[in-house]
């Protein structure tokens, strides 16, 4: 069955460059402050579980022993690619998506890897805001715990930390005004309204015009 084409935007892209880079390399290594990789500080990559449709997980296996990578769904293998593939294939995305202007696009050439591998969308559902889930090795300990990761991208836009929205809230202090000031500042409502004749938002414009006129501090 054929795929529809895929198509996304520089941080849709990312996270399928991110989970090729990832089992090109067979590791997730740690990073400094400026986000420089450290190249001694890694833990090597077991798998990669994608949740392609609802309830049906497909995990990407590293095995060792073939140089590959096993496609596996139900515990039988379907696909099978060298890692090196993996790399080649990441490395090749990576142009694509800086050389890529704003808005969607698609990248014919990954698309079919992605169908060959079995991996149908940028995204895999979520219920949470994991964008990739790895089964790493940890050789201090012994372990393979299974994390889940949340991936950022600087190859389009700044990412960002909170989303604007009606449920975020700043909170300001305003310092040096009075009783008669806060109710001035309070009254600047919109002139827009909805249908039932409610304010639909206060006129920010106007408190902080008013705030700035009458030499207030914010905090």
């Amino acid at each position: 069955m054929k795929m529809n084409k895929i198509s996304g935007n520089k941080g849709e892209w990312s996270e399928i460059y991110a989970f090729l880079k990832l089992l090109g390399e067979k590791r997730v290594y740690g990073a400094d402050g400026d986000l420089n990789i450290k190249e001694d500080v890694y833990y090597d990559i077991n798998k990669i579980i994608r949740e392609e449709t609802k309830g049906k997980k497909t995990e990407y296996v590293v095995n060792e022993d073939l140089d590959s990578i096993d496609v596996l769904a139900d515990n039988k293998v379907l696909v099978r690619f060298k890692i090196g593939r993996y790399a080649e294939e990441a490395e090749y995305l990576f142009g694509e998506i800086c050389s890529q202007k704003k808005g969607n696009f698609s990248v014919d050439r990954t698309f079919e890897f992605m169908e060959s591998i079995l991996c149908t969308k940028l995204k895999a559902p979520s219920n949470n805001k994991t964008d990739i889930i790895v089964e790493i090795h940890d050789q201090r300990t012994g372990m393979d715990p299974t994390l889940g990761f949340s991936i950022k991208s600087n190859l389009g836009g700044p990412s960002t930390l909170l989303n604007p929205s009606r449920t975020t809230n700043f909170i300001f202090e305003i310092i040096g005004a009075t009783d008669a000031d806060m109710e001035r500042i309070n009254s600047f409502d919109s002139s827009e309204s909805k249908e039932d004749g409610s304010k639909q938002h206060a006129d920010l414009i106007g408190k902080a015009d008013y705030i700035r006129k009458k030499g207030l501090e914010l905090v």
